[in-house]
């Protein structure tokens, strides 16, 4: 597995749009992020903005 900077215990807000889907996800407020995500066949962020309110980030 690669190294992701997200922390899969914060609840974030935004969009991760991955290589291998045709739409981004989109992430409410405080919705985590499934590691499962980044698994498979070459799987990377095209785009992607992540805030997380608790922390600022």
């Amino acid at each position: 597995m690669m190294d992701i900077n997200i922390d899969f215990n914060q609840p974030y807000e935004g969009y991760l749009w991955m290589s291998n889907e045709n739409h981004p996800q989109v992430f409410h407020p405080e919705s985590l992020i499934d590691r499962q995500l980044f698994e498979g066949h070459n799987p990377f962020v095209a785009e992607g903005y992540l805030f997380n309110h608790e922390k600022g980030i």
